[in-house]
């Protein structure tokens, strides 16, 4: 996995200086959202799993606003 993920931090990083360089912030955020998805996908080759169960009742007649303290893979 450290492999796969140091590769992919390598590889993206250049792509979003290229894209950058190019065409600005647009696609560079375009690639560095491509490379959160291979992050994320490259959990299955440590054969981590995860889900989520909501033990709560929420009203589902009114729109819900969800709020993290701050940015990661398990927000």
């Amino acid at each position: 996995y450290l492999l796969y993920f140091w590769f992919l931090l390598g590889f993206f990083h250049m792509l979003q200086v290229v894209c950058f360089h190019l065409r600005g912030r647009p696609l560079q955020k375009r690639m560095a959202d491509l490379m959160n998805g291979g992050i994320a996908y490259g959990w299955l080759l440590t054969g981590s799993r995860f889900s989520f169960h909501n033990g709560q009742n929420l009203p589902t007649n009114q729109p819900l606003i969800f709020v993290a303290n701050h940015q990661s893979m398990f927000d």
